[in-house]
């Protein structure tokens, strides 16, 4: 069965367009046709106004404007590809809330490549609404996350950390932001230490994920697993692994599943009665 009503004629706009397209027409519709606006409205008047406002609630929800788009025969391959760069940076959002990861990862290369960005330096505020290119930020870094692309998903997590402390969005759920970058630190460290090019000490190392914010028994545990990951490898990490457990050991002198660690490090563990020994410094 057929969509009867046309939210897309209800917004003046055609099939293709983008998010960002459908929200500058909903707002310049919305403000023309407002009640508020227009004390003397008929009962035509009122009618635009719920028309535009039905037609942009199915519209701005991805999963809606999709399942409408069905019911009317309209399919996304019949759109054009965006070619400005605020269209594709809302086109990638528009994708990403639409669960369609690999386009929308495709979107943003197109972007970047347009635009001259890098990961790095990328500024999505300049072409999204603020609040849109904080959730887009997001969404891209998970994407990239899960598609293993992880070295760059790092970049948009720390930009995204970077965004918050100067201006509060997520605020709660930079917990999880946060957990989500100490996994990937670590995960990067192992890489290095994997290759044989780490050349940090266990401090420098661990820097980054205690800037965001670990308890003391949390950076013991830290430490302890640095240890661990630094012994699993085919080459010699003994005196970084070495001072990673002293560190662990002198934040938590208590904790436990080390004693295989301390042996194989010889270090004497110090419930037992005696200190740590001093740590030597990476190599």
């Amino acid at each position: 069965m057929r969509a009867t009503v046309d939210h897309y004629a209800a917004l003046g706009v055609s099939s293709c367009a983008t998010a960002g397209e459908l929200r500058e027409a909903f707002r310049r519709l919305a403000k023309e046709h407002h009640p508020d606006k227009n004390p003397n409205a008929d009962a035509t008047t009122r009618d635009r106004f719920l028309q535009v406002v039905r037609a942009y609630e199915v519209l701005s929800d991805s999963a809606r404007r999709s399942a409408y788009d069905k019911d009317a025969g309209i399919f996304r391959a019949d759109r054009p590809r965006p070619t400005t760069p605020d269209g594709m940076a809302y086109e990638a959002f528009d994708l990403l809330l639409a669960e369609h990861a690999d386009e929308a990862l495709d979107m943003f290369a197109a972007f970047l490549e347009k635009t001259g960005m890098t990961v790095a330096d990328l500024d999505l505020p300049k072409h999204l609404d603020y609040n849109d290119a904080r959730d887009c930020e997001f969404l891209l870094a998970e994407a990239l996350e899960r598609s293993g692309r992880w070295h760059a998903a790092i970049t948009l997590y720390e930009l995204t950390v970077t965004r918050e402390r100067r201006r509060p969005y997520f605020r709660k759920f930079m917990v999880e932001i946060h957990d989500r970058l100490k996994t990937l630190y670590m995960r990067r460290i192992r890489e290095a230490a994997a290759e044989g090019v780490w050349d940090a000490t266990p401090d420098e190392a661990l820097e980054p994920v205690f800037d965001l914010g670990v308890s003391r028994r949390g950076r013991a545990a830290y430490y302890k697993s640095l240890a661990q990951l630094l012994l699993a490898t085919e080459h010699d990490y003994s005196d970084a692994a070495r001072d990673a457990l002293v560190s662990a050991l002198e934040l938590s002198p208590k904790i436990t599943g080390v004693k295989k660690l301390c042996h194989a490090l010889h270090i004497e563990h110090p419930v037992h009665g005696s200190a740590p020994m001093e740590s030597t410094g990476a190599q």
